[in-house]
């Protein structure tokens, strides 16, 4: 269900880019990501309670306390109504500034208040209807939570495009956000509710002791939450301080290329953290390294393959998909590659960390590079545009990050840093090289003019990709994926049992 949520996203964000850019133009597409991330920042209010209350709540069911269950909704709603005043008035004060915040015209302001004023809503109502998407989180109900809005992504697209056609501009994006955001929360609400074990899940009161242990947990979280946030967010949000909604959307449609990629690679490495916590409670440090050592390896992989596509195909898919007036995000997405290719790469180390219980190490890693990127948006940026900002973030992400994160990790559990390198990403990505070079010299006269021949392109680069790959997994792994396919069609072609209360 996570996998078919993650292609629905991938295709109604293809979609509905080249569809905005027609509707808005470039400067209104960019303004529109502007808004966005000011939405996805204000998330940060929310303190890491939400990842406390699915703690509390997971223990409440375990010890089928249906007293402690109410008094941790209870607590939790108090909170968060707090904070969704909060939120309602920063909307306010960026109302009452975006004509100062955002370099946008004098007669496009009001528009943009006013287009505003639905995120707001959606924002502030946000915080509180997370005690139904956590209470189905805690019951490992996240398939019911993941399918909910499979279906609302598609009807939100398609509220968007009747909107942009009948001339409602950059408001009717937005009210189809809160309206699809709205149908959300409320279907959530509902299917929680239905699966709730308790009777009494919830009733009125102020318990500060249950608040306190809230915002005890919420804290250990908190560094992590705010330096992920500030690092997505933090280059658009500068743009619209120090360059044109045009240079963001260039900007953005490149980032919005590679991060979606680089999702698919972070995904696949948290697979990897319920292992590192087991192993690492049993105190079974020799296993964990090896285990360590081997995501490491297989995320390299996968990053890397991801790397090698979109540096080979970025270029003839955003020709294709938005036109020669996006060529500067080609540029973007190349400057960025390497960058977030090894960002996504050292995924286990976050794993592990939090497996050792030791986030708040990437948290002030995430603040560090925040602070690096600042720094470079300041100097360079207002000149530069959408080129600045991916040289920003570059340099962030490869500064800090890389030396230290592993450094720390390799220290903890005991294993060489060579041998980090070495076994792990070096050796993947040394692999992927090998792949990448007949293809480059391949690429390099096929210049894929057309949809057909992009895809003819991928399935090519898969191929000799995986042929690559299969022959750098060495023995001893294609033995260990072979007995694994073996044991799946065995499974598979197993005769199924009679049950016994039939016969």
């Amino acid at each position: 269900m996570g996998w078919a949520a993650r292609g629905v996203n991938l295709a109604t964000s293809l979609v509905s880019v080249p569809i905005l850019v027609h509707y808005l133009g470039k400067a209104g597409f960019g303004v529109w990501l502007l808004l966005m991330n000011v939405w996805a920042l204000v998330g940060l209010f929310d303190l890491g309670i939400y990842q406390a209350y699915v703690r509390y709540v997971a223990h409440d069911f375990a010890g089928n306390d249906e007293r402690g269950l109410a008094m941790t909704n209870a607590s939790c709603l108090w909170l968060y109504l707090i904070i969704s005043g909060l939120v309602l008035v920063v909307y306010g004060l960026v109302m009452y500034f975006a004509d100062a915040m955002f370099s946008i015209k004098a007669e496009e302001t009001d528009l943009v208040r006013w287009a505003l004023v639905p995120l707001a809503f959606s924002s502030a109502i946000s915080f509180p209807a997370r005690l139904f998407e956590g209470l189905l989180f805690a019951q490992e109900k996240i398939y019911l939570y993941t399918a909910i809005g499979i279906p609302l992504s598609l009807a939100r697209l398609g509220l968007m495009i009747a909107l942009l056609e009948m001339g409602w501009g950059l408001m009717g994006v937005s009210l189809a956000f809160l309206a699809g955001s709205l149908a959300e929360y409320l279907l959530v609400a509902l299917f929680s509710l239905r699966h709730l074990p308790f009777k009494r899940w919830f009733s009125l009161g102020w318990h500060p002791a249950r608040i306190k242990e809230l915002l005890k947990y919420a804290a250990d979280t908190l560094l992590l939450i705010v330096g992920n946030k500030f690092r997505q967010r933090l280059p658009t949000l500068m743009m619209g301080f120090l360059s044109h909604p045009v240079a963001v959307a260039k900007f953005g449609v490149g980032m919005r290329l590679i991060s979606q990629s680089v999702d698919q690679v972070i995904a696949s490495a948290i697979a990897a953290q319920p292992r590192f916590s087991l192993l690492a409670s049993g105190e079974e440090t020799q296993r964990l390294r090896e285990v360590f050592v081997r995501s490491c390896f297989y995320t390299g992989l996968i990053a890397g393959y991801l790397g090698v596509a979109v540096t080979l195909l970025a270029g003839p898919f955003i020709r294709l998909w938005l036109g020669p007036d996006f060529a500067q995000s080609v540029e973007v997405v190349h400057i960025l590659i390497v960058p977030m290719a090894l960002f996504a790469a050292l995924s286990p180390c976050e794993a592990i960390l939090y497996s050792l219980k030791k986030q708040r190490v990437t948290g002030l890693t995430s603040l560090a590079e925040v602070a690096v990127m600042a720094l470079v948006y300041f100097l360079i940026l207002a000149q530069t545009g959408a080129i600045g900002a991916a040289l920003g973030l570059g340099i962030g992400l490869v500064a800090i990050r890389p030396w230290f994160l592993p450094t720390y990790v390799c220290r903890k559990i005991q294993l060489s840093i060579f041998a980090f390198w070495l076994k792990g990403i070096g050796r993947a990505w040394l692999i992927l090289a090998l792949a990448g070079l007949p293809l480059w010299l391949l690429f390099e006269h096929w210049h894929l003019d057309g949809w057909l021949e992009l895809v003819a392109g991928g399935i090519v680069l898969t191929a000799v990709c995986g042929g690559f790959i299969l022959v750098g997994l060495g023995s001893k792994e294609r033995v260990y994926w072979r007995d694994k396919l073996k044991s799946f069609l065995a499974r598979v072609s197993a005769p199924k049992k009679a049950d016994p209360k039939q016969s």
